[in-house]
């Protein structure tokens, strides 16, 4: 083993309390190879669950992509078990209360839940599938803001050997802070990729992703199984490779941001956009406060995305 996948390994032994239920330190550690690689990726799909073939379809891009499973879906096991299986790191996509309360879910955590009934909840939605190695917040731009809740949370979960990803719906959330206090590994969301469904602004996204990566050595994006998501990143990720930016599990990125973070390896100075083709606009995909709210798309209202 090389001397920086060794280094990278006891970062994760000591950072992410490994062994989890997914990818060990050693499988982190072959995702990333710091003397090749200009930045890295994670990407998390959220909502999956509900429709097999947009699923399916996220699994078959990339064997990279980390799967956010719902709760109590229709497929939630079948795609902890198949993404697994192809090497996608899984993650419970917890759903949290929102502002609007907009598209409820039954198994929500709220804000006014006591302390014994949030931790049932939690518990139920823990035990809704197996096979997760962290969580991450399904909407909650109301519960993200309540520390008491949040606290809840990580006393319930730090002896889970699981990491924690803030998707950042709402601005100024002490959520990874107090993560860090239980000891639990947190990074937060760098960019949403799908805040509209129109592919265009999806790739100027995507393309913020790339130069947030370069400047920074890392970043954590955050899309969803819906066929303008699906048909660009068919797309684009080749351009990945192209540019020596690997896409990495989670836990990896976790690793870099509070272990050992990796130098990108670029002169940020350089001409960054002839590299990805255009300048990259920001947008509120991109910045905290962004909580989507669509329906979930099921195998009823399936659109192929096979057109170009």
């Amino acid at each position: 083993m090389s001397f920086t996948k060794l280094l990278l390994q006891m970062t994760c032994v000591s950072t992410l309390v490994i062994p989890f239920q997914g990818i060990s330190a050693e499988q982190a550690a072959q995702n990333l190879n710091w003397q090749e690689a200009n930045a890295t990726v994670s990407i998390i799909i959220d909502d999956v669950g509900h429709s097999r073939r947009y699923g399916q379809a996220i699994v078959d891009l990339d064997e990279r992509l980390t799967l956010s499973i719902l709760p109590f879906t229709p497929f939630s096991q079948y795609f902890a078990n198949i993404g697994r299986e192809a090497g996608n790191e899984i993650m419970l996509h917890l759903p949290m209360e929102s502002m609007g309360n907009r598209l409820p879910s039954d198994t929500q955590l709220e804000v006014n839940m006591s302390r014994s009934t949030f931790s049932e909840m939690l518990a139920h939605n823990l035990m809704s599938f197996d096979g997760f190695t962290g969580i991450n917040n399904h909407q909650g731009s109301r519960m993200m803001k309540d520390a008491q809740r949040l606290e809840w949370l990580m006393e319930d979960i730090a002896d889970e050997d699981m990491f924690f990803v803030d998707s950042r719906t709402v601005g100024r959330s002490p959520a990874n802070h107090i993560a860090s206090r239980f000891g639990i590994p947190a990074v937060g969301r760098d960019v949403f990729l799908d805040d509209s469904a129109d592919e265009a602004q999806i790739k100027a996204q995507f393309d913020t992703m790339i130069r947030m990566a370069l400047r920074d050595g890392h970043a954590v994006a955050i899309g969803h199984p819906r066929p303008s998501t699906i048909k660009v990143l068919r797309r684009e990720l080749p351009r990945l490779k192209a540019l020596n930016i690997q896409v990495v599990p989670v836990t990896t990125t976790i690793a870099l941001v509070t272990g050992q973070t990796m130098v990108a390896g670029l002169d940020v100075s350089s001409p960054i956009e002839e590299l990805i083709n255009e300048t990259p606009t920001e947008s509120s995909g991109s910045t905290m406060g962004a909580e989507l709210l669509f329906a979930p798309l099921t195998d009823t209202n399936y659109t192929s995305f096979n057109q170009p």
